[in-house]
């Protein structure tokens, strides 16, 4: 229960912070960011999944079968899941958690690149600082995820994959944390 407990708490205890700490970085409330809010909550909802997701490719050595990005052997759907086909007994599989964890990272790149073109689009200055730091957590993220995989999964780096799933989550919850400040909620 250690790690997964730690990943809940984390950014609870990191909301805290910023709520008793950050209030000198709240964004003016002269814009709507309703948009810009729900792109932000779906991306932190996903990194949540994805961070669940790692835990199950860590859980189960699935890292260690498909070490080429971004197809998996010759194919981009891996050969095993058109033989076997899906079902629930498939989360045990080491196969098909690395095709779902890839899958998300896409969708979650794709969520979060929307997000930062449109929080950048508001041109707030502090806003926009934060959606950098976004940004590059994610392709910092993104780059350690391939080269873990590359590598065949040596510790070192999957450990650092780890670091940056949590360091691409502050950065969303404090981007978060802004746009919520600013609309008085």
């Amino acid at each position: 229960y250690g790690p997964d407990l730690l990943a809940i708490l984390t950014p609870i205890m990191f909301w805290q912070f910023m709520k008793h700490s950050f209030d000198i970085m709240l964004v003016p409330t002269e814009k709507k960011f309703c948009r810009v809010s729900c792109w932000c909550f779906l991306s932190i909802i996903l990194v949540l999944i994805q961070i669940m997701l790692g835990a199950f490719v860590a859980g189960l050595d699935a890292g260690l079968i498909y070490n080429s990005v971004p197809l998996m052997g010759e194919q981009f759907i891996p050969y095993e899941l058109s033989e076997t086909g899906v079902s629930f007994a498939s989360w045990g599989e080491p196969v098909f958690v690395q095709f779902v964890h890839r899958i998300a990272a896409y969708v979650l790149f794709v969520v979060i690149c929307i997000f930062s073109v449109q929080a950048l689009r508001l041109g707030n200055r502090k806003l926009s600082r934060v959606t950098l730091y976004v940004f590059l957590a994610l392709v910092l993220q993104v780059s350690l995820g391939i080269v873990t995989l590359i590598h065949n999964v040596p510790i070192s780096l999957a450990l650092l994959h780890q670091f940056g799933a949590m360091l691409l989550l502050s950065c969303l919850l404090w981007a978060y944390f802004l746009i919520k400040s600013s609309r008085g909620n």
